[in-house]
């Protein structure tokens, strides 16, 4: 699980892969992932979720942003 903000998550389930390019992080190859948030503006407001069965997220670096790998 990733924790993108104090109210907003990010789960990937199954075997997948994390890799870096042209210095985007990228996650592919998941069985489902599942992005879930609350509303901004009213405390008291229900999470929202929607799931996703196929797909790649990626990351992007700002631009300039270099990363090495080892």
């Amino acid at each position: 699980m990733i924790r993108l903000s104090e109210d907003t998550t990010l789960r990937f389930d199954g075997p997948g892969r994390v890799f870096v390019e042209n210095s985007d992080l990228v996650f592919d190859g998941f069985r489902q992932a599942t992005l879930r948030w609350k509303h901004y503006g009213r405390p008291d407001a229900p999470y929202s979720e929607r799931t996703y069965e196929e797909g790649q997220v990626r990351f992007a670096a700002p631009i300039g942003t270099t990363i090495e790998t080892l």
